[in-house]
């Protein structure tokens, strides 16, 4: 929402981009082209379902010595531009009824009215970070990461999967992709220190100098800041420099003029400033930032997800390179291992999955008392997402990270696998076996890497109501999900009795024939992500009827749902002809279709824990107050925060200076002691003068973003009035004004408002 227009002025225009998740925006020094840039827009691959590759010559051979027993899977097969062929050369184009352009990067020419996409970029990299135009030639530089999702096994790809890359593109033709890190030695799983303090992981925000001969990058992962010779990325070489700088470089802030960087690093709360920046006298100081109101479960534990120079055998990789901010990539992967050891099964079989009761992991059919084992070849799986993993009990889509077995492999006689700590602490082997790790962290380090990952949820849903209510789609799609008396089944299959809400899993497992005659256990799979598998809609040959789909043209994403991510979308998943969804007879005005239709519905707004208010905002100023429009969104943001969905703050000024309330039993209570607390009314007589931003915050936040914000229980408005020494350490102290440092400190520490 603008200043002046209660509910947003009018765009120009909206420019539709072909690809999923806009992230990074660049413009050309005149002001006259826009780039954006797709984030996880993926390696033009997709999956051969089982049924496919085990007709048509079966999986590539076995290395000699491998583990026997594989399981029939499906394959990933990479499009070269011309044919989709895998990793033995086999063209499997007959196969796959789409193609995947890979636009990675749109240009947009901002002076024709509207704006309007005059260009396209692809092969620019999986995961885009952010891009830059150089001053001098136009050229973009694009910062990201690739993924090498195409090459199977945990064992070919250990400390080498995901290339950290600067990608170079000249108007809208790619000229080079840059390794960022050309010292490494993939020959070895493991480098040596030497090599590890070198490398530069996570490429996020680029700056250029004026004069467009030097781009620093900031690291994510690596403590870093890459200091490259433009000409040289020009050319498709990396030459470069290193800064040191605190943990988690993610922002940039050039001061040419005075021949220095400010690095604002997310991981420690600290700002590096390096001073004489191009001499070789240069300087860096490390400081830490006022106030973090996270607690240290939260704080010790985030370096495991993103660093790469204590994670990895390489410095280049780390848990982050696939669950890209704790989500994921959009990508499948096959990381089995030929030769590892097959383990048993310990989990819990669902009761009510055993005739036709089933979910979006698979087809669910009749399975025995005994679980299946766990065998090191698993086929391709797409990268879940570490959010919401708290209460949902074994991990992976198999269940094979659980409690119930030791690190060894070993069934435990005193494990739970319902308990979700045991089954993360089960990754460790991962740092060795995948990330080149030469010994995995220690029990203590992966406790507080769990201690942090558990506490991380999922956003609010874009697709659920602002009210948290259903629409009549979604509420007749609810019934048929919670009522197994709406469907052909026996008692206790309805889908809530494995997809068991809210979380919509409760950890137990289920035999499935998931999309073929693949027969295996699967965990019961949660529901709360799936409005983020969109931009497949069209599935491989074989992946509903046995024969091949229809021709469906350019798809954004290879990857869909299930494990193997060979189901393009709800419509089709949910039209499979074992699923239990498609004899559904017609009754309530409704066919089946219909009926499908509105459980897919009510599946894409599924309740994600954090309610769909959070985050919503509404600014107001001078007649905008009288508007019946936003009287009503305000109203709604009240009453969502009176039924526990929200706290709800608001920003602005009045008395003179900016101020901030938060709602509390029909009234604003201000950031002053002193202070009435306010009406609505009285409140929004001060947006006649100026503007207010009024901002749903998550249930508990509400002091501390609103009236509170170093929560020390002094007032944010009486704070104000208490002088504090300057210095360099952010921390605050009775006599003296405010110093130079203390007041970049406190304005980077104060919470920035949102407009939406």
């Amino acid at each position: 929402n603008s200043l002046g227009a209660p509910l947003g002025g009018t765009p120009l225009t909206i420019v539709e981009l072909f690809g999923d998740t806009p992230r990074a925006l660049a413009v050309s020094p005149d002001g006259k082209t826009v780039y954006a840039a797709v984030f996880a827009s993926g390696t033009r691959t997709t999956t051969i379902p089982q049924p496919i590759v085990s007709n048509n010559g079966g999986l590539p051979p076995q290395p000699d010595g491998a583990t026997p027993g594989w399981p029939e899977v499906g394959l990933i097969v990479k499009y070269d531009g011309a044919k989709w062929v895998d990793e033995v050369g086999r063209d499997w184009s007959a196969h796959v009824p789409f193609s995947l352009p890979d636009y990675d990067v749109f240009r947009v020419d901002a002076t024709a009215s509207p704006p309007v996409e005059t260009g396209r970029i692809s092969g620019v990299g999986a995961v885009i970070y952010n891009m830059a135009v150089r001053p001098t030639d136009g050229r973009l530089f694009v910062t990201n990461t690739d993924a090498l999702n195409e090459e199977r096994f945990e064992t070919a790809l250990n400390g080498r999967f995901a290339p950290n890359q600067i990608t170079v593109i000249n108007g809208t033709t790619r000229e080079h992709v840059v390794h960022i890190n050309p010292h490494i030695d993939y020959g070895h799983e493991t480098g040596p220190a030497g090599e590890v303090a070198q490398s530069l992981a996570t490429p996020m925000q680029l700056v250029f100098t004026p004069d467009g001969k030097t781009a620093y990058v900031a690291a994510f992962g690596s403590a870093k800041v890459g200091v490259f010779d433009a000409d040289a990325l020009a050319q498709g070489r990396s030459q470069r420099s290193l800064i040191d700088v605190g943990m988690g470089p993610s922002g940039l802030a050039l001061d040419a003029s005075r021949d220095r960087l400010y690095v604002i690093n997310r991981i420690d709360h600290t700002l590096s400033i390096v001073d004489k920046l191009s001499s070789a006298s240069r300087s860096v100081a490390t400081m830490n930032l006022p106030y973090n109101p996270e607690p240290e479960s939260l704080t010790a534990g985030r370096k495991f997800l993103y660093d790469a120079s204590d994670t990895s055998g390489h410095g280049d990789v780390s848990c982050h390179s696939c669950h890209v901010f704790g989500d994921v990539d959009h990508l499948a992967w096959d990381l089995g291992n030929p030769f590892g050891q097959v383990t048993e099964n310990p989990n819990i079989r669902n009761p009510a999955a055993t005739g036709l009761a089933g979910g979006l992991g698979g087809v669910v059919g009749p399975g025995g008392s005994t679980p299946t084992p766990f065998h090191p070849m698993k086929g391709p799986m797409t990268t879940q997402s570490l959010r919401g993993l708290a209460g949902a009990g074994p991990m992976h889509w198999r269940g094979d990270k659980t409690g119930g077995l030791t690190p060894e492999g070993e069934v435990d006689p005193d494990g739970d696998p319902l308990d979700e700590n045991a089954a993360f602490v089960r990754f460790n082997a991962a740092f060795t076996g995948l990330q080149g790790r030469a010994e995995q962290l220690s029990d203590d380090e992966m406790q507080t890497f769990a201690h942090f990952m558990l506490q991380v949820v999922y956003p609010p849903s874009p697709i659920r109501e602002l009210d948290n209510g259903d629409t009549e789609a979604q509420a007749q799609g609810r019934d048929l999900f919670m009522d197994n008396d709406l469907l052909p089944l026996e008692d206790d299959q309805a889908c809530a009795s494995c997809h068991v809400l809210p979380l919509t899993t409760n950890g137990t497992i289920a035999r499935t024939a998931q999309i073929s005659s693949e027969q295996a256990d699967f965990k019961i799979a949660h529901l709360r992500n799936v409005y983020q598998k969109v931009g497949m809609f069209g599935a491989a040959e074989g992946a509903i009827t046995g024969t091949r789909e229809e021709i469906v043209g350019e798809q954004v994403r290879g990857f869909g749902l299930t494990h193997d991510g060979s189901i393009s979308d709800l419509t089709t998943f949910l039209r499979h002809p074992q699923n239990l969804f498609t004899p559904l007879p017609n009754a309530n005005g409704l066919n089946g279709a219909e009926k499908r239709r509105n459980v897919g519905q009510f599946i894409l707004a599924m309740d994600t824990g954090l309610a769909p208010i959070v985050g919503q905002q509404l600014t107001v100023s001078g007649d905008g107050v009288r508007d019946a429009a936003l009287t009503a969104r305000l109203n709604l943001l009240i009453a969502r925060a009176e039924a526990g969905d929200a706290d709800l703050v608001v920003k602005g000024v009045w008395d003179g200076a900016a101020r901030g309330a938060l709602y509390d039993a029909g009234r604003f209570r201000t950031d002053r002691a002193g202070d009435s607390a306010l009406s609505v009314a009285e409140l929004l007589a001060f947006a006649q003068t100026g503007a207010l931003t009024f901002t749903a915050v998550p249930p508990g936040s509400g002091t501390r973003i609103g009236i509170d914000r170093n929560e020390d229980g002094t007032l944010d408005a009486d704070e104000k009035s208490v002088p504090v020494s300057g210095g360099a350490s952010g921390e605050t102290a009775g006599g003296g004004a405010l110093g130079p440092w203390t007041l970049l400190l406190l304005m980077l520490a104060t919470p920035r408002r949102r407009v939406r």
